[in-house]
C-alpha cells in the first residue's frame, strides 16, 4: 500500500535503503531514527502528518509508526526497526 501511495513498486522498496527510494521522507524521519539509535528509546508516532509524492502529485496523509532499537544478544544497538 505504501509503494502505491508514493508511486513506486514493492520491488523498488523491498531490500533497499528507505531514504534512497523515498528521499522526500528523509528530512522528517531521519532525526527520529537517529534519536532511537542514540538513546535506545523507542518512538511511537500516531497520526504523524506526511506528504507523499507520486508522479509529481502530492498527497497529504497521516502515518502511524513504531521505531524501535534493533539489538544484538548483548544489548548493543545494531540499527532501528521501523514499522509503518
Amino acid at each position: 500500500a505504501y509503494a502505491k501511495l508514493v508511486g513506486r513498486t514493492p520491488e523498488q522498496l523491498l531490500g533497499n535503503p528507505l531514504f534512497q527510494v523515498v528521499p522526500e521522507s528523509e528530512a522528517q524521519y531521519l532525526p527520529v531514527l537517529k534519536s532511537v539509535l542514540q538513546n535506545g528509546q523507542p518512538v511511537f508516532l500516531y497520526e504523524s502528518p506526511y506528504t507523499a509524492t507520486a508522479e509529481g502529485h502530492k498527497t497529504e496523509v497521516f502515518l502511524h509508526a513504531t521505531c524501535q532499537p534493533y539489538r544484538d544478544a548483548g544489548g548493543n544497538i545494531l540499527g532501528v526497526m521501523a514499522i509503518l
